[in-house]
């Protein structure tokens, strides 16, 4: 699987990931799912989820990848979505107030 590379400029702060996963489908129909390493705040103010590869090095979760937590009833979509998406997304979350 092609990822992003993450360039240093890209992320303003970082936030720990825990518990959150990557999941993804491969070609061949097998899915797999990874421990995010933390969410990573851009300074255009998108988030994105960080996971490492088998060196140890940082890269943003490639587009394919459904981020979810274990403890959640839920699949969350990936946050890095235009603003009319976020809040559409933020407001099928349980708890989360009702979208305007």
């Amino acid at each position: 699987m092609n990822k992003p590379v993450l360039e240093p400029e890209d992320i303003i702060a970082l936030i720990p990931a825990g518990g959150w996963r990557g999941r993804w489908v491969d070609n061949d129909g097998i899915e797999y799912s990874e421990p995010l390493v933390a969410w990573g705040l851009q300074a255009d103010g998108d988030i994105v989820p960080l996971e490492t590869d088998s060196a140890g090095m940082v890269l943003k979760a490639a587009s394919n990848v459904e981020t979810y937590h274990p403890d959640a009833s839920q699949r969350v979509l990936p946050v890095a979505t235009p603003d009319a998406k976020r809040t559409q997304d933020r407001a099928t979350q349980p708890g989360a107030p009702d979208a305007v």
